[in-house]
């Protein structure tokens, strides 16, 4: 009895921590195969908040967003990269993002996040893409952005 107990307390300790704490964790609740580019890119270590955010926007297909709630194609949602996502304390918040070849800019909402994103590139839904590219036949964007 004394073991299993040991044992509940403990497991629940490292939740909790790993819960406060903004490193990457397992991403069993993540659908990484939603996201395009993900096992394309490298694998990235943890960043630090990239300054200048200039980088690259691929389009996924949107379900149930890592912030919570379900996401459609149509939806003006991205999903930031894990070393930017630092535990969903953006989730919700707006960002602009601009295509520096075309000048074409939106407005999305962090909805997810993007494992397989490198610190300074976004995954964003197919509205999203279609308003900064010409078509979802591209597949990859060269991008600036920030929060708004």
């Amino acid at each position: 009895m004394f073991s299993r107990l040991l044992f509940f307390v403990c497991a629940l300790t490292a939740m909790m921590v790993m819960a406060q704490s903004d490193l990457p964790v397992a991403l069993d609740s993540v659908d990484a195969s939603s996201h395009r580019g993900v096992g394309v890119r490298a694998a990235h270590k943890r960043a630090a908040k990239p300054k200048g955010r200039g980088g690259q926007a691929t389009w996924y297909k949107p379900g149930l967003g890592n912030c919570g709630g379900y996401n459609k194609e149509s939806d003006m949602i991205l999903a930031l990269p894990m070393s930017v996502y630092s535990g969903g304390k953006y989730c919700g918040k707006m960002v602009k993002i601009t295509n520096p070849s075309n000048g074409k800019t939106c407005t999305a909402k962090v909805a997810d996040s993007c494992p397989g994103c490198g610190p300074r590139d976004l995954d964003v839904s197919p509205r999203v893409f279609e308003k900064i590219s010409k078509s979802l036949d591209d597949g990859v964007a060269t991008i600036n952005w920030d929060f708004v």
